[in-house]
């Protein structure tokens, strides 16, 4: 409802999945590790990437549905919405953790959604800017770790907790979105 484009990553996918009416379960076996992801690479988001690439995953629950308003970008032999995109709004999201050194394409996933989703001009990336969206990435993950869909840890709480609270904060969605990203001159 904000008008911004959204990249939900683990967590965050599964949550904007069950907000549009998909669902999400717990999964028999904790994927934690690399794995083979294949992408459809003509979607804006794995643009000149391989079809074929290791991820990072790191989840006990996992979408088992979509609604019909999302269609799929990739998936694994393990995970069949590895990547999702609804089809009308700017919504992404991935199950796979791209932030991470054992995603090596995900740099180029995380530039194509601010590129070519959020609109950003390629001319404002430079190492310190893309240093500095991957360190908040990964602030924001740590932030999350131990949640779970169906969990009743506390850390579930808190991570929701600390979502409504970003958003609250007009700075908040900026940090999330990465607008302050392509702000930089």
């Amino acid at each position: 409802n904000m008008g911004l484009p959204v990249l939900g990553i683990c967590y965050g996918m599964q949550l904007a999945c069950d907000a549009f009416g998909g669902k999400v379960e717990s999964v028999s076996t904790r994927e934690y590790g690399r794995a083979e992801l294949t992408a459809h690479t003509t979607t804006a988001l794995f643009q000149d990437t391989s079809a074929q690439q290791q991820v990072w995953m790191s989840h006990g629950d996992q979408i088992s549905n979509i609604a019909d308003d999302f269609e799929t970008l990739a998936e694994t032999s393990t995970c069949p919405f590895a990547a999702i995109k609804h089809r009308e709004l700017p919504i992404y999201g991935l199950q796979f953790h791209p932030e991470v050194t054992h995603s090596p394409e995900g740099g180029t996933i995380l530039r194509n959604f601010l590129i070519n989703v959020f609109n950003c001009s390629p001319d404002t990336f430079s190492p310190e800017t893309s240093g500095v969206l991957v360190s908040k990435l990964q602030r924001f993950a740590f932030s999350c770790r131990g949640t779970g869909w169906n969990s009743r840890a506390p850390g579930r709480a808190s991570c929701k907790r600390y979502l409504r609270l970003q958003c609250r904060k007009s700075s908040g969605v900026k940090n999330l979105s990465g607008s302050d990203l392509c702000d930089q001159k």
